[in-house]
């Protein structure tokens, strides 16, 4: 009956493991996977920041062939630009029209005479204003289409080129303010407040630009999309791919080809056909030539889910700042390995001797000594032993190894080490003093001595206490954060030798997480390195519990 009960206890025990384990790994990828089987854009306005490309002044004017005029309202930080300004527009960085602001109800206008030719239509104009206040050129957000048929903008209902704040109030014309801002269809001026982007969107090939292709899932409103809508990549303000929305079951998707070079920003826009305007995505990345951005709806989403995990646990690239950031954490779990086993290597000699001394050599009076010093390492604070390291350790070995720097594995090694002893000497010494006497007496008996006693009788029957103390110095090392930052070297790399400096992964969070921003992939990352590292400990413990388990029925 025992032994049926005993069954049922470790089946329940083995399948809670197993799915602790399953939901663990669950989690870690679900924070790369995000739940969406592509890139979501929520649709709103979209935020431009920096980046402005001055057209310098004073401004040569270049004159063409033709020419097509353009009306400009203009605004700075939210506000009418003054008469003493000055608008320019280019094509392909040229100048090729100048006009002098004037006031116009409250609004400030600038009538523009491009000059152009006839093989330039379908060119992109772009618009540059100079603020005399601030003596400085700044590039406005206004773009428009170079076709010659008609005027760019009207009169009452001009081009609005704001080069302030991409939050951008409505009109603030004295009079006219009812007036019906019906969509124009020739500029990016709608409903009286500014279009980012014109349409129709005109793709550039860029000579030597790679390809980024990008999967895009489109909500406006919190809804899908219509199928037949229109999706605009934009870098530097320039269309640089365009895809239409497609339905796929319930979502709306779009396959974009982009043409860029590396890391770039991408911006995005979505044609609301319905309501017959452009809107601006709230969502950017980076381009990578040659690869994909977001996750293919033809990709069953387990494939892409495992990929995605696979990657972060095998990739071995951890630079989660760089643009697009990698998060691989293999180099991190290498170093935690290579640095706690250099711990072992200290401690399991100098824990399990002692141990042994303590328990089977010492005198009581010489054991009531030592027991409590050893026990008193495990005492002193983990930033004492990091300054021993830095201070003391790593100036030794630079001067014995001729390194040049302290900061090592071999470092780390040594400090975990010396913090270890005391667990697996504890333990051990618990282990061994349990052993029956009449063991040691028959041993005795049989003519065997001290040593022959402690290696052959007593050791085997303590093995259980003894593993299991090393697996807990192998939890309590690997776990070890404030050493590692200290003395590890903090390089996120492979080492070739134990004087390399390693990042082990207790090091990567507590070093990275105050400097990450709250829901980035840098801060999910973080996550699943503390993921990834409780599974390693639980693993450590559920083999200590098996070893212990085996040793017991053996």
């Amino acid at each position: 009956m025992n032994n049926y009960k005993e069954k049922i206890f470790k089946g329940i025990t083995y399948t809670a493991a197993l799915f602790t384990i399953i939901f663990l790994f669950g989690i870690i990828g679900s924070i790369f996977y995000e739940g969406a089987p592509v890139i979501t854009h929520d649709l709103g306005q979209l935020p431009l920041e920096g980046g402005q490309r001055n057209f310098q002044r004073p401004w040569q004017l270049v004159e063409k062939e033709k020419s097509q005029r353009a009306y400009c309202e203009v605004y700075l930080d939210n506000e009418p630009a003054t008469e003493e300004d000055e608008v320019a527009a280019f094509i392909d960085g040229e100048c090729r029209g100048i006009g002098m602001i004037v006031d116009r109800n409250g609004c400030a206008l600038a009538v523009l005479d491009i000059q152009a030719e006839e093989s330039e239509a379908g060119k992109i104009i772009k618009f540059a204003v100079y603020d005399h206040s601030y003596n400085d050129v700044f590039t406005a957000l206004g773009v428009a289409v170079l076709d010659f048929s008609e005027e760019i903008g009207e009169l009452d209902y001009p081009i609005l080129c704001e080069t302030g704040s991409p939050y951008v109030y409505p009109r603030q014309c004295e009079e006219d303010t009812s007036a019906d801002l019906a969509s124009l269809e020739g500029n990016n001026y709608i409903g009286g407040e500014p279009q980012i982007f014109l349409r129709p969107w005109l793709p550039l090939y860029t000579d030597g630009a790679g390809i980024t292709t990008a999967y895009c899932e489109i909500n406006i409103d919190g809804k899908p999309a219509a199928a037949g809508d229109e999706v605009g990549a934009f870098v530097n303000g320039e269309c640089r791919g365009t895809a239409i929305i497609d339905k796929k079951g319930k979502k709306s998707l779009a396959i974009l080809k982009v043409f860029s070079f590396k890391n770039e920003i991408i911006q995005f826009a979505v044609w609301d056909a319905a309501q017959a305007e452009v809107i601006g995505t709230n969502f950017t990345t980076s381009t990578n030539p040659g690869g994909e951005v977001g996750n293919s709806p033809d990709i069953p989403l387990i494939v892409q889910y495992f990929s995605k995990l696979t990657d972060f646990i095998f990739g071995s690239s951890w630079h989660p700042t760089s643009t697009p950031g990698s998060f691989g954490i293999l180099t991190l779990i290498v170093g935690s390995l290579l640095v706690t086993l250099g711990a072992l290597v200290v401690a399991v000699p100098f824990g399990v001797g002692s141990a042994i001394y303590i328990s089977e050599i010492a005198s009581p009076r010489m054991r009531e000594l030592i027991k409590p010093v050893i026990e008193l390492l495990a005492g002193i604070p983990s930033v004492v032993y990091g300054l021993f390291g830095m201070a003391f350790l790593a100036p030794m070995l630079m001067k014995w190894f001729h390194l040049d720097a302290g900061l090592n594995i071999l470092n780390a090694s040594i400090i975990l080490g010396i913090m270890v002893i005391p667990i697996i000497s504890s333990m051990s010494e618990d282990a061994l003093s349990m052993v029956p006497k009449n063991l040691r007496h028959a041993s005795y008996g049989l003519g065997a001595n001290r040593w022959e006693t402690i290696i052959k009788v007593i050791l085997p029957a303590a093995k259980t206490g003894v593993i299991s103390s090393i697996l807990l110095g192998f939890g309590r090392a690997i776990g070890e954060t404030m050493v590692v930052i200290m003395v590890a070297g903090g390089s996120p790399q492979f080492p070739d030798s134990i004087f390399q400096s390693v990042r082990p992964m207790t090091s990567a969070i507590a070093a990275e997480m105050g400097e990450t921003a709250h829901g980035t992939m840098h801060f999910h990352a973080l996550y699943g390195i503390a993921a990834v590292l409780f599974i390693i400990t639980f693993m450590t413990n559920l083999i200590s519990e098996l070893v212990f388990h085996r040793q017991k029925q053996g």
